[in-house]
């Protein structure tokens, strides 16, 4: 139904652009988590991960894009995932002639990965930013009551306590679920520690394996185990809490002009903004939230500092 409407989203004036195709690459990463906590072997978790990715939160919002993008351009958008985000990156702005590509790309890329590996930050300020699409919120969840062997540790409104031996999975060193990961960490005090997997969903899987105690995880990642009490929010003052969460946004290789990309950021901001668009993101945890190109570079660079000052600070 969103693919349906989405030609009737976006009006827009439409650009005079050469035939063909554009594409819009997602990268993502196909490898196990990075630590194993337990005795669960890594095929097991490798083959639950990959199973999981092929309806993962950016695969979804990818197909969603690219048929917004789709109808702007009236021309076909082909979303191509890439197994390592430095070489998509490096591609997508390598080439200054570059008209047709465009990149889904999060915090943990555009802000994290950039701080840590200079070639990744460089080659993502040769890109164009085009637009914020929307706001990820985050939450720390445990086994709940619906979990068969579920224990007290577990049970509701009961969260950790201070002091006890457990592991907080995150999503991957280097991004905002390990940012918040590793502040309740050291809420919840001596003992406890962060395991970063490679992607939210081999951290989930590991949760739901009973290799980890808790994970800080996207909501649209484990809502519906939220909703059958398979897993459940840990209480507050024990999870942290965040100005913003993950987002996702646009980047355009260096071929396109300022024109064209103001044109697709401003159908953006009235597609996401408009139903059946705007209920479907709610519906999947998400929350649109346009930002133009500038407000975008502002994000990215202010992201920047603030996480380098948060290492500098020796919190990490």
């Amino acid at each position: 139904m969103v693919a349906g409407t989405a030609a009737a989203l976006l009006p827009g004036i439409a650009l005079a652009r050469a035939p063909g195709s554009s594409r819009l690459l997602l990268p993502f990463s196909p490898n196990g988590p990075t630590e194993m906590v337990g005795s669960v072997p890594a095929t097991r978790v490798q083959r639950a991960m990959q199973a999981a990715a092929k309806s993962s939160l950016s695969d979804l919002l990818a197909g969603v894009l690219a048929r917004m993008i789709e109808a702007h351009l009236g021309q076909p958008v082909q979303v191509e995932r890439i197994a390592v985000a430095a070489r998509a990156v490096a591609g997508a702005a390598r080439d200054a002639r570059d008209a047709r590509t465009l990149m889904l790309v999060s915090e943990a890329l555009c802000v994290f990965a950039a701080v840590a590996d200079e070639a990744i930050g460089g080659a993502i300020d040769r890109l164009l930013p085009v637009a914020t699409c929307v706001q990820v919120p985050y939450l720390a969840v445990a086994s709940g009551p619906g979990k068969p062997g579920a224990t007290a540790q577990a049970a509701p409104g009961a969260g950790f306590v201070p002091g006890r031996r457990c592991v907080i999975a995150s999503a991957g060193y280097g991004g905002r679920s390990s940012q918040l990961a590793r502040a309740l960490v050291r809420r919840l005090g001596e003992g406890c520690r962060e395991a970063s997997f490679n992607g939210g969903a081999s951290a989930l899987t590991a949760l739901l394996g009973g290799q980890v105690d808790a994970a800080m995880l996207p909501l649209p990642l484990v809502s519906p185990w939220l909703a059958d009490g398979t897993l459940q929010a840990l209480a507050a003052p024990v999870a942290p809490e965040a100005d913003s969460g993950g987002w996702f946004a646009i980047l355009a290789s260096p071929g396109w002009t300022l024109l064209e990309v103001d044109r697709l950021s401003t159908a953006l901001g009235e597609a996401l903004d408009a139903e059946p668009i705007a209920s479907y993101l709610r519906r999947q945890g998400l929350v649109a939230a346009f930002e133009t190109r500038l407000q975008l570079a502002g994000r990215i660079a202010g992201e920047r500092r603030a996480w380098l000052a948060e290492k500098k600070s020796g919190v990490l």
